[in-house]
């Protein structure tokens, strides 16, 4: 058994049977302490404190103790624990600040052997106030630094899913909304089309949140986290994009809804839009055509041939192989061409008739 374990063994035996000690002695505990043996050191040192308070020095290493523990916290699994050690420390610190004095390192210099600094005008080794005042003063800035951002660092990435849900849950409701990417495209309206704008929204929000997050985690050092964003494509409609990712992962495999969303709506620009309003000039010529069979009782042939020619629907095609719009024009064309030709037929017969009556005159 090495000397530390021993005295840790004394110390609980003085704790948990009085007969043994009445107290703990602090230049025992200090031994432990200046060996850094914290984990054994804590409990005798907060029993002391309890029975002592007019110790800085134990206030000091209070302090440290909860600073070491601060420091060992998980970023992210651990953040209120790590706030409230470093609090704790904080707290420490100050309560040593007030009671170091000149006289308190004249009388206890062998507990403050960490501060022992050459003079580097006399060349003399000694323990300087001002030297542990800056020390504590550091201490404490640190940590608070620390504290607020390993807050910040906790927002960053709680917004960075939140933001990255609300993405997800938007696309779902397109999903469900048109089942198939056919239906999507053939029946999205405006309305639509600014729901896609929010999801845009969403996942440019989650994409900075989430670079805030990384540049406070540099800033943090060592934290035990290296996520970096692997943006992933939308390839299936109604496949890809459906879930949630894993933040807590060095791969953060995010689906890039941004990339699908411009891809969207520049085919709804290009194509759908475009599309819609040549099926309305269509359907509006279609019926003037009608019309003017049902007035004027007119053969319209040359007129369906040249409409005809100008319907062309392949990029509608792209969206849907067998289109009902496409169908329905060719039912009225159908029509239209048979009106037609009966109005043809008749024209041709009554002057056939009227050639003869004159041949027969």
């Amino acid at each position: 058994m090495n000397k530390s374990s021993f005295l840790a063994l004394a110390l609980a035996l003085g704790i948990c049977f009085p007969s043994f000690s009445q107290k703990v002695k602090y230049k025992d505990l200090f031994i432990l302490l200046s060996q850094k043996q914290y984990d054994q050191a804590e409990p005798f040192l907060k029993r002391y404190l309890k029975e002592n308070t007019d110790n800085p020095n134990a206030y000091l290493y209070m302090g440290i103790i909860y600073q070491d523990k601060s420091a060992k916290m998980d970023v992210l699994k651990q953040a209120d624990q790590l706030i409230l050690d470093a609090d704790s420390a904080v707290y420490f610190y100050g309560l040593a600040v007030k009671g170091i004095t000149e006289k308190e390192l004249k009388r206890n210099d062998e507990y403050y052997q960490m501060y022992n600094r050459r003079d580097l005008r006399t060349g003399e080794f000694g323990v300087k106030l001002s030297d542990v005042q800056l020390d504590l003063e550091k201490r404490q800035q640190a940590l608070k630094e620390r504290k607020e951002k390993v807050s910040q660092l906790n927002a960053s990435l709680h917004q960075s899913e939140v933001l990255y849900q609300k993405s997800v849950e938007r696309y779902k409701a397109i999903v469900n909304r048109y089942p198939s990417e056919k239906q999507f495209y053939l029946r999205t309206n405006d309305e639509q089309v600014k729901e896609l704008n929010r999801i845009i929204d969403a996942f440019d929000s989650c994409m900075a949140a989430f670079s805030t997050y990384k540049a406070i985690s540099q800033t943090l050092g060592k934290t035990g986290y290296n996520q970096s964003a692997n943006l992933q494509e939308i390839r299936v409609y109604d496949k890809d994009g459906l879930v949630v990712a894993n933040f807590m992962v060095d791969d953060v495999r995010l689906w890039d809804y941004k990339k699908w969303v411009q891809g969207a709506t520049e085919a709804i620009n290009k194509d759908i839009k475009p599309l819609r309003e040549n099926l309305v000039t269509y359907d509006v010529e279609i019926n003037k055509l009608r019309e003017k069979i049902k007035k004027d009782s007119v053969a319209i042939n040359s007129e369906l041939a040249s409409l005809s020619a100008r319907l062309r629907f392949d990029q509608l095609k792209r969206y849907d192989p067998k289109p009902m719009p496409i169908l329905l024009f060719e039912m009225k064309m159908a029509e239209l061409e048979y009106a037609s030709e009966l109005i043809h037929n008749k024209a041709y017969k009554d002057s056939a008739d009227v050639r003869l009556k004159l041949n027969n005159s």
